[in-house]
């Protein structure tokens, strides 16, 4: 099914020991047959190449003494030496943390032990084994202990590295991993899942001095899905080789999407496909087993339905009536309770666990033996990689290219990795190396296709060097991102339209303002200045795409409001039209403005596929009339009907001169959508303005445009206005802490526990009922409350409890009900919410039903249909069809909530899930106030049998929302990661760091080899770990050494110091190594020329910045140190240096010191003429001009050269 990862500590107690770990100590290979009748789960044994280094074999046991002394205390599981530092104690993370990517980092820095890889099977082969006689059982178990190794051994060849050198700037190789691997064989649930965790500890093996080191964990995430694509792909190779399974894709079961997600069911799309594949949540399963086991072995769901029936059986006997409303919805959360988490008793054996599932598969009509039967030799096609043809494959790459740029505007090479194993997911192979292969040709094929947007700094290694090269690349080289042709040319005419002045606009500029000021808006209140100002900026614009940006509650409504008065006062009636994401928010914006309006898919339609279609039967249908005889006027009257129906349509979906186009939620319209509207717009002679808030939700497709107007909204060219002020709500703090929140600073968490909005919940089912419990009170009081949930199954559960409190007060009547979706029945009295568009059907005023439209059931028919309200009384008629896919309406996820205001919003986070633009928009849908209620941290099972291994998890509210605000969903545009991929490459600190590594790789590169000459590679590691290797490898560095090195590291430490070469620097403060190597002088001779290039550039930048004043006359390494010192401590202060004092740790105030002894060695009492520092212009004045005056160095100081 999946591989997924997750951070483990270990604790230092042993709880048990799994009954039936009872194979003796040794190499562990027992015959898997036998592990089926012991009790208990099979011992844990070590996997990975990183084991040569421990005195460890592949499949040896794995015993408690060894596991605690590598994973807790980061020693060598057989000797007990330590491998590297010590662990480092539990402490906060500094504020500024960063990731290896820039981000925010989390905000406890906690001591890692390792990472569980669980690599779990699809459910279909877990069925298959679990209702296979014995020797199946066993092949099965072998074919997925492969795939794990496989898996494993391709980490370890393409992902697992270290980070080494001066904020981890260099990626450098290890002799791969040391794992501990524990099969399970059931979940939670007690349903079969065989899976294995993995546990990769934090420790590896550098290449370069064998010194054990930290893995370099974030790559190692950032490469799971693409390690999860190939396990499932090469688990299914493998049982196609020994069992001769096949395998076939399986449609997700039908459900509404969520919110904005959806395309609308009724509207034509471009999305539609009959293809499984093609439908969201598709999966690859095994031929042979029906969907119908799946089910009933992946939930617990029919275990809660079950223990419902139950208690309403033993209900119904003591009192003699069925239970409903509380008492039903108490039943319904005790049924939860019993059922949840259920575990393993721990000393069952396997063969009665499959008794048991059999037992429950002919429960459901199904013959076990028979379905193993089906699934079994079926002759699968096998393929070797190059029976696939280069054109075959340049095909796939084409698609996996257009897939990913559909959903995101950049993407990595994991990303492409994982895309083309989905693309390749039917597809056989011979060998692993065959799948390898084919994905390497697919890989490479869509990296040439695709538009790379980080530079190419050093290239290609020349040779392999174990400093300077990793998995085939250099070690400077870090993640490249990539996009599309087709995204960066959609961002390029964008960005030119909101840069370039050709749009429509309104000249006369005081009628502008005296209509703004005339604008009244709810209670008879006039525009605020924000809102004033924001419709003047693009009122006046000139630029053909505009934009308005404010956070939630700023009242953007209110300032397009004063747009649509002031545009249609110069432009006509009818010449603002509006659009949204969804259909709902189209109608709302249409309730609001007083204008025409659609949902943006369904505009796109209609000015695209619908169009032409549109088109072709205006033609026909014109031709039809003309050739039709004029005495036949029946027939003419109604081609006449026809021929001015389409054509009134074609007007409708017709952009036209000076007319304004408002895009609502923009932050939620794709990339490409926007570009088709942008050309319409341009095409008509029309202005498009963009209005939204991009810290809010994002669009499932590329995105970004909105961020990007915001973040350029200062820049010249640019008409993108901001609204600052916040109108929602009541309480000052909270206005002001939401825009905290917004930002992702810390601090508004902390302001929210203070004024306890922030809930903790004793149980994770506890969340639900606090939420629930607020809603009961906020409904008594007769105030609007919203509840939020994270997920669809939590919006369901809350939805359940607020009909059943209904039911309960007799506002919901029950007697006669409708089938909801996932057969959830509704009654007189319900509020249900419609999830797709449907035209079809329209209200008492015409207007259609919609995805996200609210009603409230007013009667039930005898043919499954109902009559429901609007909350404005339009009455509607619902068909069962439509009612297929409506839910409950008491209960939103966030997506749907955005845009909403209520009274009071009441939110049940999941910290594990939420990103900061989804807690944002649930804690700011409230007037009155916004609650959000929040699981214990939870401990997921430990992956050994002696408890020693817990997922790292927040351990208070705090953290946990911490750790909530770093998650962030909001995407920058191509061109912006574009420029920061360049600028990140072009940093003088980064290069300065470079610099320093490379010194260092030279030297140990240089002094290993001189050791391991002399004594040995057995001796090395007594080298590596003396205090002396650090003064060794900078001699190192400088030159070549001694044929023969002394007999200890001291002796070569004094020898050295005593003639080695004095360190060579340039610019100042670089060291400058001697390489022994092509690919070192290589190295060394592109990182010169990055250096030189950024400090020509950053020399003219600053010349006439105040901290220039003091270096008038120096030689120009003085002024190059001067620039690398700064960019090194991040100062940008107009004083020279910073002070000492200032300097946040040990590095940055040596780097200072450095620049202080060169600063004072280079100063001379001869003055020297001034031929660097350009003062800036003084400031203009009103009197006379005044005389140049010539700036010398204020010190008085000079320089010698």
């Amino acid at each position: 099914m999946t591989v997924s990862i997750s951070k483990m500590s270990v604790e230092y107690y042993l709880q048990s020991v799994a009954v039936g770990d009872a194979a003796p100590s040794g190499t562990g290979s027992r015959d898997l047959t036998a592990y089926y009748t012991a009790s208990g789960a099979p011992p844990g044994r070590w996997l990975g190449a990183g084991l040569a280094g421990l005195n460890l074999a592949e499949g040896q046991r794995v015993t408690a003494r060894e596991a605690r002394r590598l994973l807790e205390h980061a020693q060598n599981p057989v000797t007990g030496a330590q491998l590297g530092r010590a662990p480092i104690k539990a402490t906060t993370a500094p504020a500024d943390a960063k990731t290896p990517v820039g981000k925010a980092a989390g905000p406890q820095r906690q001591p890692v032990a390792g990472f569980d890889l669980t690599c779990s099977v699809p459910k279909s082969v877990s069925v298959l084994w679990a209702l296979a006689d014995e020797p199946t059982r066993a092949k099965i178990h072998a074919a997925h202990r492969a795939a794990v190794s496989s898996t494993v051994s391709w980490l370890e060849t393409n992902v697992i590295q270290s980070r080494s050198g001066p904020g981890g700037v260099a990626h450098v190789p290890v002799h791969g991993v040391a794992a501990t691997a524990f099969d399970h064989w059931d979940s939670r649930a007690g349903d079969p899942q065989l899976h294995t965790h993995v546990v990769i500890a934090n420790r590896v093996q550098r290449v370069a001095d064998g010194k054990w080191v930290t893995l370099d964990s974030y790559t190692l995430h950032r490469n799971v899905v693409a390690a999860s694509e190939r396990f499932n792909a090469t688990l299914f190779d493998e049982l196609a080789r020994t069992l001769g399974t096949q395998t076939e894709v399986r449609a997700k079961p039908s459900r509404a999407k969520d919110g904005h997600r959806g395309t609308p069911a009724i509207e034509p799309s471009a999305g539609d496909s009959s293809l499984p594949i093609a439908q969201g949540g598709a999966r690859v399963e095994l031929a042979g087993i029906p969907d119908e086991l799946i089910a009933e072995f992946s939930t617990r769901s029919h275990d809660i339905e079950a223990q419902v029936d139950r208690l309403v059986e033993q209900w119904t006997l003591t009192h003699g009536q069925p239970p409903t409303g509380h008492v039903l919805a108490q039943i319904r959360q005790s049924a939860t309770l019993a059922t949840r988490d259920r575990k393993s008793d721990g000393v069952t054996s396997l063969v009665e666990k499959a008794a048991a599932w059999r037992t429950r598969t002919q429960g459901l009509g199904h013959d076990p033996a028979a379905v193993v039967a089906a699934t079994l030799d079926r002759d699968p096609t096998l393929l070797q990689s190059a029976t696939v043809h280069p054109e075959t494959a340049d095909q796939i790459a084409g698609r996996v290219i257009a897939t990913l740029g559909a959903r995101h505007t950049t993407f990595a090479v994991t990303n492409i990795h994982a895309e083309a194993s989905r693309a390749l997911a039917l597809v056989r192979t011979i060998r692993d190396e065959d799948r390898d292969a084919l994905l390497t040709r697919v890989v490479d094929a869509a990296i040439d296709q695709a538009v790379s947007l980080s530079p190419t700094r050093y290239g290609t290694p020349l040779e392999s060097h174990s400093g300077l090269s990793v998995h085939g690349r250099h070690a400077f080289d870090h993640d490249r991102r990539f996009s599309t042709q087709e995204i960066v040319s959609a961002e390029a005419r964008l960005i030119a339209a909101a840069t370039t002045v050709n749009g429509p606009t309104i000249e006369n500029h005081d009628r502008v303002q005296e209509l703004l000021e005339e604008v009244t808006i709810a209670g008879g209140h006039k525009l605020a200045a924000d809102q004033s100002q924001a419709a003047f900026e693009i009122l006046t614009s000139r630029q053909s795409l505009t934009g308005i940006v404010g956070p939630a509650g700023a009242g953007k409504t209110a300032a397009l409001a004063g747009i649509r008065k002031v545009w249609e006062d110069t432009h006509g009636p009818g010449s603002v039209v509006g659009l949204a994401p969804s259909a709902a928010a189209a109608a709302v914006l249409a309730k609001d403005l007083e204008i025409p309006t659609d949902n943006v898919a369904k505009w796109l339609w209609e000015t695209g596929p619908g169009g032409q279609q549109r088109a072709q039967r205006l033609d026909a249908a014109r031709t039809e009339f003309e050739t039709t005889p004029a005495t036949d006027t029946a027939r003419r009257s109604r081609l006449n009907t026809i021929i001015t129906g389409l054509e009134a349509t074609a007007d409708r979906y017709r952009m036209n001169p000076g007319q304004l186009i408002i895009v609502d939620e923009a932050s939620m319209a794709g990339t490409h959508a926007l570009d088709q509207l942008r050309g319409q717009a341009q095409e008509a002679g029309a202005k498009v303005v963009v209005v939204g808030d991009p810290m809010q939700l994002g669009s499932i497709d590329a995105g970004g445009i909105l961020g990007w107007m915001d973040r350029h909204h200062d820049a010249e060219g640019v008409a993108s206005a901001r609204l600052t002020s916040l109108w929602r709500f009541k309480e000052s703090w909270e206005a002001s802490n939401s825009t905290r929140l917004r930002a992702g600073d810390t601090n508004g968490i902390k302001t929210l526990i203070e004024q306890g909005r922030v809930l903790g919940a004793a149980s994770e089912d506890d969340v639900e009922s606090i939420a629930f419990n607020r809603w009961v009170v906020a409904e008594e009081a007769g105030e609007t409350a919203l509840l939020i949930a994270g997920s669809l199954p939590a919006v369901d559960r809350l939805n359940a409890r607020v009909q059943a409190a209904r039911m309960e007060a007799g506002v919901v009547d029950h007697s006669a009900t409708v089938v909801l979706s996932n057969g959830v029945k509704a009654g007189v009295g319900d509020t249900v919410l419609t999830r797709r568009n449907d035209r079809r059907i329209t209200d008492e005023a015409g207007g259609f039903v919609k995805n996200g439209d609210l009603f409230t059931i007013s009667d039930i028919h005898d043919d499954g249909s109902l009559t429901a309200a609007r909350a404005t009384g339009e009455v509607v008629t619902l068909t069962p069809e439509t009612l297929s896919t409506t839910q409950l309406g008491y209960a939103s996820t966030a997506y749907r909530a955005q845009g909403v205001t209520v009274d009071r919003g009441i939110a049940a986070i999941d910290p594990d899930n939420t990103s900061r633009e989804q807690f944002y928009v649930a804690l700011t849908r409230g007037r009155l106030s916004n609650h959000a209620v929040l699981p214990p941290p939870e401990e997921l099972p430990s992956p050994d049998p002696w408890h020693m291994l817990h997922e790292i998890t927040p351990k208070s509210l705090m953290q946990q929302l911490q750790t909530v605000m770093t998650r962030t969903d909001t995407e920058l545009t191509a061109h912006e990661v574009q420029d920061h991929e360049h600028g990140w490459a072009n940093d003088l600190a980064r290069l300065k760091d470079e610099a320093g590594y490379l010194t260092d790789a030279i030297g140990t590169h240089r002094a290993t080899q001189w050791v391991t000459n002399t004594h040995g590679h057995q001796a090395l590691d007594t080298w590596v770990t003396s205090p002396h290797w650090t003064s060794i490898i900078q001699y190192a560095s400088r030159a070549t050494l001694p044929d023969l090195a002394p007999q200890d590291p001291a002796t070569a430490a004094q020898d050295l110091a005593r003639h080695g070469r004095a360190p060579t620097t340039i610019h100042g403060v670089l060291p400058l190594p001697v390489p022994s190597t092509s690919e070192e002088q290589r190295t060394l001779t592109r990182l010169l020329e990055h250096v030189q290039h950024r400090l020509d550039q950053l020399e003219t930048q600053s010349r006439t910045e105040p901290w220039r004043a003091e270096l008038i006359g120096a030689p120009s390494d003085v002024l190059d140190a001067a620039l690398l010192t700064r960019a090194a401590l991040n100062y940008t202060g107009e004083a020279l240096m910073p002070p000492r004092d200032a300097c946040p740790d040990r590095r940055s105030l040596h780097a200072l010191e450095a620049f202080e002894q060169l600063h004072a060695s280079r100063r001379t009492t001869t003055p020297q003429p001034d031929t660097a520092f350009v003062p800036a212009p003084p400031p203009q004045t009103t009197g006379p001009v005044q005389d140049a005056v010539l700036v010398s160095n204020p010190t008085g100081a000079s320089w010698t050269r």
